[in-house]
């Protein structure tokens, strides 16, 4: 027997004094109308949670694993960037010991060079003094005599026996090539063949020969100036800043790039660039004076005459 409430029918009911029993379904379904035992219904949420904590354990176990595969990855990666940063400090290092021994050539080239041109020198005031010291013995006529002569007197500086009847024009030095920046605040001061500079930037004084510029040697006086005294038979001198590499007469961040450049294969210094960029006088220009210099444009720290 069914019943409608509503106009919607329920499941059958027992009818009083009729014993009709209720249909009551023991499982879930999508089709049926009758009511559902309490128990299934139980059953079902048990199954429900059962399956979604063996869900959540998987996913875990999935996660776990996914996390270890990706930690083990970034350790492979880190292994193999430390290899290739190994090999590339190896490179520097090499390219570090190969360029010291550049240098250490280049530095013996440097002294052979100068032991090669001094000995030269020395041949050379041997010749010319066996020359003088032979007048006396070899039939010469007069003008070979005042010849030889004249040349002994050029590199001893001796007086010639015979005397011009011209007054002799007195000798006076030149100095050239002085920055305008020490124009204002420098004193030059010259006396015979010494030159004196009083400032406080740190200047060199030289002059260039047939084997190119040659520096003077700084001597400090009293009074906080300095000397340079001049050879013989040197007509003219000049003067530049220590490290002043473009000669514009201030020491600044571009001097030091012009040196690294000449160095580190760019444009070449040269001519009295280099003499003004070699602050030791030892005819090569290293990454430590291109350092020296940027520490001086940039904290006006001074360097020694």
């Amino acid at each position: 027997m069914s019943m409608y409430v509503n106009g919607r029918r329920t499941a059958p009911v027992i009818g009083v004094g009729q014993g009709t029993p209720i249909e009551v379904d023991e499982e879930l379904s999508k089709v049926s109308e009758n009511p559902v035992q309490n128990k299934a219904i139980t059953e079902k949420f048990e199954q429900f949670e059962e399956s979604v904590s063996d869900r959540f354990e998987s996913l875990g176990s999935e996660i776990d694993e996914h996390f270890a595969t990706l930690e083990q990855s970034i350790d492979d990666r880190f292994d193999e960037l430390g290899s290739e940063l190994d090999e590339r400090f190896q490179e520097v290092y090499d390219t570090i010991d190969a360029l010291g021994s550049e240098v250490d050539e280049k530095f013996q080239e440097v002294y052979d060079t100068i032991e090669a041109l001094g000995s030269e020198v020395d041949e050379h005031f041997e010749r010319v003094e066996a020359s003088v010291e032979d007048l006396d013995e070899r039939k010469v006529n007069k003008a070979d005599f005042l010849t030889l002569l004249d040349a002994y007197e050029l590199w001893y500086g001796v007086e010639s026996s015979e005397s011009s009847e011209e007054e002799p024009v007195p000798f006076v030095l030149k100095v050239t090539d002085i920055p305008e920046t020490l124009l204002d605040d420098a004193e030059c001061v010259v006396e015979g063949n010494v030159v004196t500079l009083k400032t406080d930037k740190i200047c060199k004084v030289g002059y260039e020969d047939v084997d190119g510029y040659v520096a003077l040697e700084a001597v400090k006086n009293e009074d906080g100036s300095h000397s340079f005294t001049v050879p013989e038979g040197i007509e003219e001198v000049f003067v530049v800043m220590k490290g002043d590499a473009n000669l514009d007469g201030n020491i600044t961040m571009e001097d030091a790039n012009m040196m690294l450049a000449s160095i580190h294969g760019g444009e070449p210094l040269t001519g009295l660039n280099f003499f003004a960029a070699d602050i030791n006088n030892n005819g090569v220009i290293v990454d430590s004076d291109a350092i020296v210099i940027s520490i001086m444009a940039s904290k006006d720290s001074g360097i020694d005459w």
